[in-house]
């Protein structure tokens, strides 16, 4: 038997849509043309040039069903003709609305629709033909399946089913005579004549399915959902285990009251023949209440003993759902041992990486006496000595903080070890103060009023408070309140002042001839040349001064003006037409494969829109506790409004990528995707997303603490003292800062990870190759990470032979989650500044990160037990 193939006369009595409806003497198809007799096609009879009748196969719900050749496609397909009668229009409408959603769904376990025609005013579609026969008729024949074969089908058609599902269709009319049984024995859904888009609502009165199979809902007037489609699966799986029908009334109140029936359900309980585990997934798929029963197709079939939707997903070829993969039977639990073996790795090794970076960084192994807000009024305090009064130099807006001496950093860099200079001159303090507000522009520092606006104030200072640099762009004559006379001799400024305030002893230094150009006005230039006091480095101090006031001052050390070495002319060149191209090429190839994900229906909208939300929410509150505001209504619309248009763009390219990227990671990796899909579906409590998040934040604790010692393992072999870790201080200014720190890099942590899966995911595509994409991503990120670690290059590739394969564990083992956790741990040890000293000004932020972390791994070691006790019973009992 094949498509044809009828179903059974108990389930024709009741098939289809039934309603009162009023008779008609001459059906009609759609162009009004009255119908005639049903057609009779002998084989060998040629259909629209294209088709060639080879048998007639039987007769279905909607009428006679042929074999044919569809000599275009060159294959054998099934012709499923609609038989005149009475209402022939709504059963055309519904003959098209077969088709249109059949071809919706292409799922290896449903069957394929191809096309709709007419022949001499008869409508029939086109389909896959099936050489099998339908379950319905495999059981009436050989009764119960055994249990290795009825397991199969059940993962088939809940295969299948869940297909359907995932496209948002409901196909109301499941039963044995509507799944097919093709010659390799593998099990394929037919018959979308009922289906329906989910929430699609019937006219009143009109109630659609096989009454044997129908939900007990639907009896009420209830639309059909997913839930009554699963209703169906429960019956059906019964009668593969079982051979014979749970409901089995000879008239449509008798079987009504079967479903309703708790004998029913007795008689399920009863069923000898059926396992204990298969039982109860049948008994919940049963349940009266909808909500009671399993939430997908896709949970059934991981509640089936020995399956896995997703490894059958993978099997055959397809690209699983996302629910698909949130629903894998893999529940994700750690072992006592293990979660405690974590928890103490993130605790204790938090501690000890806070102790470790006092010695390894640069912030850690420079002297940071002050804290911001005292260095701001040792700046303005500093202004004053110089001879600017608030009245000559109002103060009505300032920004500060630290920045590092990235001309001393690459300078000492180039000594290679040869000189001994304090590492307490590569952190300044910066100050700028303004006559009226500064208005940011996403930057750290603000921008308007321009550099060269009258009143404006620039200091440097280092981290003990020692003035380095002065420049103050000087009123109008007219403005200046202690103005001095014009005639005259000029009088000497007393720069004095200016070297105590640096340091520096007037005594040890030579006068010299001034070489700079003054950035500001001025009247009178001077220069000297002497030696650091602090390590007797060699230091040469420009100055200018405007009718006897300081205007200009700075103190140039030997490494003031050094430049990296540049690059070639040419492979400058190629460089920058590299990240041009990528630029370019990689939104538009997102554009491009988002559009073909949405077209075929494989997209991950709804994970997209939240993740976009998530990435845009953070973006915008960092930015916003990040800039540097002002008291007017226009300048804050103007930056808010800036802000959300930035924010917005930024969402709606993680929107795209996303839809562009994670289908075909959903594909090739798709246990990788497992905690964070149900992450993504708001299962927080999930025991998956306890395990891969307290994992990952262990691994991040151990790839930071492993990046630190390259800083000093160097000094333990006898190679040398490297330059500490350069790490980001701007966390070291304000608290508002910090604020914006911390939630900013939860947006950051949501795009590297992502960030990293895309990379795999375009290699493999490029290579063809699984494992070759990830080796070629693991030396090329190896390759990338090298500016992260220090020391010579043996001890920095050392230390990335042990990193990749930690990353590599976690992104193929625990999943994407994970990989987010420990770069969220990764960024907070880089960017915040850590200490365990409590007297140091900044511990109570180091403390913050590592209360932060602490209670994270807690949330997540409690949930990674999935229930388990925390601490194992007593070991002696009464």
């Amino acid at each position: 038997m094949a498509n044809g193939t009828p179903p059974n006369e108990h389930d024709d009595a009741f098939a289809g849509a039934t309603r009162q409806r009023s008779p008609e003497d001459t059906p009609t198809i759609a162009g009004g043309e009255p119908v005639q007799a049903a057609l009779e096609f002998v084989p060998g009879a040629l259909l629209l040039s294209r088709y060639r009748i080879v048998s007639k196969l039987g007769k279905g719900g909607m009428g006679e069903v042929y074999r044919a050749d569809d000599l275009k496609l060159g294959q054998p397909v099934a012709l499923k003709f609609l038989t005149p009668g009475k209402a022939l229009s709504e059963r055309q409408q519904q003959l098209v609305d077969e088709v249109r959603i059949g071809r919706d769904v292409s799922h290896p376990n449903v069957c394929r629709l191809y096309d709709i025609g007419e022949v001499d005013g008869h409508l029939f579609i086109s389909m896959e033909y099936i050489d099998g026969e339908d379950l319905a008729s495999l059981l009436r024949r050989i009764g119960r399946l055994p249990g290795d074969k009825a397991l199969a089908l059940a993962r088939e058609i809940c295969a299948g089913l869940g297909a359907a599902h995932d496209r948002g269709i409901i196909h109301r009319d499941l039963k044995p005579a509507n799944i097919m049984i093709d010659g390799r024995g593998r099990a394929r859904i037919t018959d979308f004549g009922l289906a329906r888009a989910e929430g699609h609502r019937d006219e009143q009165g009109l109630v659609s399915g096989t009454p044997a199979y129908m939900a007990p809902e639907q009896f009420e007037g209830e639309p059909a959902t997913i839930a009554s489609d699963l209703y169906a699966v429960g019956m059906i799986l019964f009668e593969i285990w079982s051979g014979r029908r749970l409901v089995s009334g000879k008239s449509l109140t008798e079987i009504i009251a079967q479903h309703r029936s708790d004998a029913t359900r007795d008689s399920l309980k009863s069923a000898v023949e059926i396992d204990r585990p298969v039982a109860a997934v049948i008994e919940k798929c049963l349940a009266r209440d909808p909500a009671a029963r399993p939430t997908s197709a896709r949970a059934i079939l991981a509640a089936l003993p020995g399956c896995d939707a997703l490894d059958a997903a993978v099997a055959a070829g397809e690209t699983p759902s996302p629910a698909m993969v949130a629903a894998a039977s893999e529940k994700g639990e750690l072992s006592r041992v293990a979660a405690w073996s974590c928890l103490a790795v993130v605790l204790l090794g938090a501690v000890a990486l806070a102790a470790l970076t006092q010695k390894t960084t640069l912030r850690g192994r420079v002297s940071l006496p002050y804290p911001p807000s005292r260095l701001e009024v040792h700046a303005q305090e500093a202004i004053a000595a110089i001879g600017w009064s608030e009245r000559d130099a109002p103060r009505v807006d300032q920004a500060s903080g630290f920045r590092y001496d990235d001309d001393f950093l690459r300078w000492r860099e180039g000594q290679k070890g040869r000189i001994s200079t304090s590492l307490d001159q590569a952190i300044l303090f910066q100050y700028r103060q303004s006559p009226r507000p500064m208005i940011t522009d996403f930057r750290d520092w603000t921008y308007n009023p321009p550099p060269d606006e009258s009143g404006i104030v620039n200091l440097d200072m280092t981290s003990d408070g020692h003035l380095r640099s002065f420049s103050i762009v000087p009123p109008p004559a007219s403005g200046l309140v202690h103005e001095r006379p014009p005639a005259g001799p000029r009088s000497d400024v007393q720069w004095s002042r200016l070297f105590e305030l640096a340091g520096l002893e007037p005594a040890s230094l030579v006068r010299s001839v001034p070489e700079k150009i003054a950035p500001v006005d001025n009247d009178q230039k001077a220069a000297w040349t002497g030696r650091d006091p602090l390590d007797g480095t060699p230091i040469r101090i420009e100055a200018a001064s405007l009718r006897g006031r300081a205007v200009w001052f700075t103190v140039i050390e030997p490494w003031k003006g050094v430049q990296r070495k540049s690059a070639p002319v040419l492979s400058e060149a190629i460089r920058s037409a590299t990240e041009t191209t990528i630029l370019v090429a990689l939104p538009i190839g997102a554009l491009l494969l988002a559009r073909r994900n949405l077209r075929r229906g494989q997209g991950d909208r709804r994970g997209a829109t939240r993740l976009a939300l998530f990435v845009l929410v953070t973006w915008m509150v960092a930015f916003l506790l990040r800039a540097h505001h002002v008291p007017d209504v226009q300048e804050e619309a103007g930056l808010t409004g800036d802000l959300f248009g930035t924010a917005l763009f930024i969402g709606a390219s993680v929107w795209f990528g996303y839809v562009a990227i994670e289908p075909f990671a959903r594909r090739w990796w798709p246990r990788t995707l497992i905690s964070w899909s149900r992450l993504l579906e708001g299962r927080v409590l999930d025991p998956m997303i306890g395990r891969d998040i307290l994992v990952g934040l262990a691994g991040g604790i151990v790839v930071t603490s492993v990046a630190h010692l390259t800083a000093i393992v160097p000094s333990w072999l006898g190679l040398g003292a490297p330059l500490p870790l350069v790490t980001p201080i701007a966390t070291l200014s304000s608290l508002w800062y910090v604020a914006a720190s911390h939630i900013g890099r939860l947006a950051e942590v949501v795009l590297r990870a992502a960030g990293l899966v895309a990379f795999l995911v375009m290699l493999r595509g490029l290579l063809r190759n699984r494992t070759a994409a990830i080796v070629v991503a693991s030396a090329i990120a190896c390759a990338g990470s090298l500016q992260f670690v220090t020391g010579p290059i043996v001890v920095r590739v050392a230390a990335l032979l042990v990193l990749a394969p930690v990353a590599l564990l976690l992104l193929f083992r625990f999943g994407l989650l994970a990989i987010a956790a420990e770069t969220w741990v990764v960024l907070l040890a880089y960017r915040f500044p850590l200490t365990v000293d409590p007297s140091s000004w900044y511990f109570g932020r180091s403390l913050l990160v590592l209360l932060l972390i602490a209670a994270t791994a807690l949330f997540a070691f409690w949930r990674s037990l999935g229930g388990k006790p925390i601490l194992p019973g007593p070991v002696f009992e009464d």
